[in-house]
């Protein structure tokens, strides 16, 4: 081989190296290049839930269900006493940054981090998370009524959402949930979120009950559909929580409508099932009839005020 064949050789050689250099540095600055930054959050609330699903910076893990959450000891600690107490302790828990909610269910903890996180939860399905708001969920209800007016006396119609997973029972647990953790927040988000549910079905046209005493008529029908998710709502916090708020709020509205609940015993059996359920429950019995009371009360006023006025 001549000098400037082996000139050129070593010359190749020299590139396929210097080449194959370079793809190396490039692939090293690939690998040493800082993350992609996730969306700029556009509110607190999405800062929150940002930081919830990426883990970081977490130094606490809770155990539901089979699966694992990696949140930080300041958010909980901060709104909650359970979570507060289980730190503090110095017990297990605090010592090895881990704690079993071997009670929750794996989706009632995951809203309760949501709230947590983003100060409030969802409690509809997952699958209507993108088509709505809760509110509009819960107006829809008002529409939904007014198709089984005309059918009440097919049951496929009146049937009760049995699911656990129907919004009433949902805020149920949440409030229970709430209670148990000390965290009065989502108290007042729950009840925030039923108020929305009862004061949506209650705008439409006016049924008169008595003469007096006016009722909506989109509330009793959807309070009779939704019958059987109000009542069961009502025993599980009763049973879970020694505050009567959530459960409170129902009966009230249950109440309301009792007048017509004794003129359709016959017909619809709904009188029967409370009757039989607050045999059950004699501290539950005695808070409705004190409502049920009042709500006579001021149909009585209702009817003299009308009297007086009309001579």
């Amino acid at each position: 081989m001549t000098n400037g064949t082996a000139a050129r050789v070593s010359k190749k050689g020299s590139s396929k190296k210097s080449a194959s250099s370079h793809s190396t540095d490039l692939l090293l600055a690939a690998a040493q290049r800082a993350p992609e930054r996730q969306p700029e959050p556009q509110t607190k609330a999405q800062a929150g839930l940002q930081l919830l699903l990426s883990g970081k910076w977490s130094d606490l893990t809770l155990r539901c269900g089979g699966e694992e959450f990696k949140v930080h000891r300041s958010v909980l600690c901060s709104q909650s006493t359970f979570f507060e107490a289980c730190m503090e302790s110095g017990m297990k828990e605090s010592n090895e940054g881990v704690i079993d909610l071997i009670d929750e269910r794996v989706d009632d903890v995951k809203r309760l981090l949501e709230f947590l996180y983003g100060d409030t939860y969802w409690e509809h399905s997952e699958a209507r998370r993108v088509e709505k708001t809760s509110l509009e969920h819960y107006q829809q209800y008002k529409t939904k009524a007014w198709k089984i007016i005309a059918n009440w006396n097919d049951t496929e119609h009146v049937k009760d959402a049995k699911l656990e997973s129907a919004p009433v029972r949902v805020n149920a647990r949440m409030f229970v949930i709430a209670d148990k953790f000390g965290i009065p927040l989502l108290k007042k988000e729950v009840i925030r979120k039923m108020m929305a549910f009862f004061d949506s079905i209650s705008i439409g046209p006016k049924l008169f009950l008595t003469e007096m005493f006016p009722v909506y008529h989109e509330e009793i029908i959807v309070i009779k559909w939704q019958w059987k998710s109000l009542l069961d709502a009502v025993d599980c916090c009763d049973r879970g929580s020694t505050d009567r708020a959530f459960s409170d709020l129902i009966l009230n509205r249950i109440a309301r409508i009792t007048t017509r609940l004794v003129k359709s015993r016959e017909v619809d059996g709904f009188y029967d099932d409370l009757m039989a359920r607050l045999a059950k429950n004699h501290d539950t019995c005695l808070r409705f009839c004190e409502k049920a009371c009042f709500q006579a009360r001021q149909m009585e006023r209702r009817y003299k005020y009308k009297k007086d006025i009309t001579g």
